[in-house]
């Protein structure tokens, strides 16, 4: 996974060499909104708990090699936590790659459609893992004339299986995001 992206960003950082031909380059903040449902059983206990109280703080940085054609890579660190019968729970840091296939609609409106590959941290109960999975959602981008713009999207982001010491976690996980994006 970090060969995947160090590949990424070594991609998105020689494309500023000839940003003057392929496009524009963009950089956002983003707020994430967390909806996780995790089933796990530890020590032979069955949980089953929905997390909905937490959320993530994160930057992105892309490249559009066209109107409709554009990576980025995200990354993302807690801004909230969680808590399941008053224990914490925590989507750490989460990592990911996209493509983005844009459908311009107006000047001052886009859709799009985003797939591509992340990694997230999770702290559950007594432990602590790390999850890989593919991503995929969509998203509409509104801009009035400028090069700022405000992203509004659901991405699905896990739907996994994995025992960390003998314990078994199900994470199945999206986000509703909240991107503010200035092009450059």
């Amino acid at each position: 996974m970090k060969k995947y992206l160090l590949a990424v960003c070594g991609m998105l950082c020689s494309m500023n060499l000839f940003a003057q031909e392929l496009g524009d380059g963009y950089l956002g903040l983003s707020y994430s909104y967390i909806d996780a449902q995790m089933s796990a059983n530890v020590a032979g206990t069955d949980y089953d708990f929905h997390m909905s109280d937490n959320a993530m703080i994160g930057i992105l940085l892309g490249y559009s090699f066209s109107e409709n054609i554009s990576m980025e890579v995200r990354g993302y660190a807690n801004a909230r936590n969680g808590t399941y019968g008053g224990v914490r729970e925590a989507i750490e840091r989460q990592v990911m790659g996209l493509g983005r296939f844009i459908v311009p609609v107006h000047r001052f409106f886009d859709l799009y459609a985003v797939i591509g590959y992340g990694t997230v941290e999770v702290k559950a109960l007594q432990d602590s893992y790390t999850d890989e999975d593919f991503v995929y959602g969509v998203g509409m981008a509104v801009r009035k004339g400028s090069p700022v713009s405000l992203n509004v999207e659901w991405l699905q982001l896990y739907d996994d299986e994995t025992t960390v010491s003998g314990n078994s976690y199900a994470l199945d996980m999206s986000t509703v995001n909240l991107n503010l994006v200035f092009q450059f």
